[in-house]
């Protein structure tokens, strides 16, 4: 990782940023056990907000969410206590899939984070 000008922060972390190298797909990582169901990227509807972030998020924001509240900004912030946190004890690994992205790409990705996340 370093000498490929990223700094190591942490295990997972790490094993986020070599999946998303080796395979083009975003990702992101949440504590299973703050979140409730599937999650999907969506629009904000009007008055939702992102914990910890003051004022409510413009209507129509895409944020990757539960089936409760959002988690997080699709690229940008997580909520408060929504991520991954050193008291963790299972998290939920998500590939971000749109339109173009094959499914191939989207395996890979999160193959690649859990290989590393458990070797």
């Amino acid at each position: 990782m370093k000498r490929g000008g990223f700094v190591s922060q942490s295990l997972l972390d790490d094993a986020l940023t070599i999946a998303i190298i080796e395979s083009g797909v975003a990702m992101r990582a949440f504590d299973a056990e703050r979140s409730q169901g599937r999650l999907g990227i969506r629009q904000t509807e009007p008055g939702e907000g992102l914990e910890g972030r003051p004022g409510e998020l413009p209507a129509g924001t895409l944020v990757i969410a539960d089936e409760a509240r959002p988690l997080g900004l699709l690229f940008g912030a997580t909520g408060a206590g929504r991520g991954v946190r050193p008291r963790t004890n299972r998290m939920i690994l998500a590939a971000v899939q749109v339109k173009g992205v094959p499914d191939i790409a989207v395996e890979e990705a999160i193959w690649l984070a859990a290989d590393v996340l458990t070797s």
